[in-house]
């Protein structure tokens, strides 16, 4: 039994109250540690290189990495062709993504076997719920496919113009398939659906990019299927 389990709606004023009492309380309990707090807070923050880089990836003839700017929120994704001595590609800027947005949270972010499409999963309600979006590197064109209610699992054929994904169940947020997507089809391909409630789904591939695992797991066993 859970006692808190109406709080899950967002939307009901008892819940808002709840919380502004909650949040009143912890303000009134902590008031005497509020120096402590920013003192804390300050130095966290002065330990923090905000301009920073980090180890580039080689992936064939690129190199890919992701920085970060002074006072920015979030990281900017870019890759250099050739050497590290090359122009920089911006490929995705989480900041711009971010703008106008509460929250942002970037799930996953994967580029096509041929270097030429990204898929990357987004998370805009803070409620791990993730929507893949498509973009074209060699155009900057976001493409109109989109996927909703994923779990930030992508995993591309080596086709590079389809992928695999994981999709929740609305109820409890289970990782419970995987689907195919083709670029430009509507129709997705159900291709490994578990029904066992204990059970919590996830992809990976091989490092020699032949194989496409799927991975089952409970609190006791596991499996996995290619």
């Amino acid at each position: 039994v859970d006692n808190y389990h109406w709080l899950r709606d967002k939307t009901d004023p008892d819940t808002i109250v709840y919380l502004e009492a909650e949040n009143a309380y912890t303000e009134a309990m902590m008031a005497d540690t509020k120096e402590l707090q920013e003192a804390l807070y300050a130095e966290m923050r002065g330990r923090i290189k905000e301009q920073d880089i980090s180890v580039p990836t080689k992936k064939g003839d690129y190199y890919y990495y992701t920085r970060t700017e002074e006072g920015d929120e979030y990281g900017v994704l870019c890759r250099k062709h050739g050497s590290l001595e090359a122009e920089e590609e911006v490929l995705l800027d989480v900041n711009k993504l971010a703008e106008g947005k509460e929250h942002c949270s970037l799930g996953t972010f994967s580029v096509s076997p041929d270097h030429s499409v990204a898929a990357y999963a987004v998370d805009f309600a803070g409620n791990e719920c993730f929507t893949i979006y498509f973009k074209n590197l060699e155009t900057g064109e976001v493409l109109k496919d989109t996927i909703e209610n994923t779990c930030a699992d992508v995993e591309w054929l080596n086709d590079s113009t389809r992928i695999v994904y994981t999709v929740r169940t609305p109820e409890d947020m289970r990782p419970v398939a995987v689907r195919l997507h083709e670029l430009g089809v509507s129709d997705d391909q159900l291709l490994y659906e578990e029904t066992d409630e204990q059970f919590y789904i996830g992809l990976d591939k091989t490092r020699d990019q032949k194989f496409i695992f799927i991975e089952c797991g409970s609190k006791i066993t596991s499996e996995t299927w290619s």
